[in-house]
């Protein structure tokens, strides 16, 4: 029943190495709440990945091998099949809200966006790689803002998790970060820099 249904939250972030977190064993980044989350979480350290970001993408949200749903490469070659059918389709039977935040490649089919394939809203990422100005979009509209795109991704997602209750919800996160190029604001690269990292 939708009153026993777990809340889902996927975090998956560009270009991650495994060991670049304390809870798997990094002991220059400082990442106290991630290493919290992962105790808390279920966590896969014998996940395997496709060897970039969109065909990895793409059989998370399908369940399926990236080549076996069109999706060979990035940009153009990272675009699932019309006919695939998406993770947040399942949920959504079950009462559950899901939403989108940050890159979509592996979700989008084609001229389908992340709305048409079955995510209840989304707020993703424009401009490129860039870790600035991400794109806010909702089933209707589309507006740019302005900020670092993992702070306003992630205030968008604890909005939404806010406003939805006790009410089952499906939050996949992806970040663009740590993919280059490498900028973040001052305030989270000085206490590297002051510790001479």
């Amino acid at each position: 029943s939708a009153e026993q249904a777990p809340n889902i939250l996927i975090i998956i972030s560009d270009d991650q190495g495994y060991e670049d977190f304390g809870f798997t064993g990094n002991t220059l980044a400082n990442t106290p709440v991630l290493d919290r989350l992962a105790r808390e979480s279920a966590f896969y350290p014998h996940c395997m990945v496709a060897p970039a970001c969109s065909p990895t993408r793409s059989a998370l949200l399908t369940g399926r091998d990236h080549l076996n749903v069109g999706v060979w490469g990035v940009g153009p070659r990272g675009e699932v099949r019309r006919d695939e059918v998406l993770m947040p389709s399942f949920f959504k039977a079950s009462g559950y809200a899901s939403w989108l935040f940050g890159k979509w490649d592996g979700a989008k089919m084609m001229e389908l966006g992340p709305v048409e394939r079955g995510f209840d809203w989304f707020c993703g990422i424009g401009g490129g790689y860039k870790q600035q100005r991400p794109l806010l979009c909702t089933p209707e509209e589309g507006v740019w803002t302005d900020g670092w795109s993992a702070e306003l991704i992630t205030d968008a997602a604890i909005e939404k998790i806010q406003a939805r209750g006790d009410r089952p919800w499906l939050a996949y996160m992806a970040y663009i970060i740590p993919h280059t190029p490498w900028e973040c604001p001052d305030a989270y690269a000085q206490p590297y820099r002051d510790a001479g990292h």
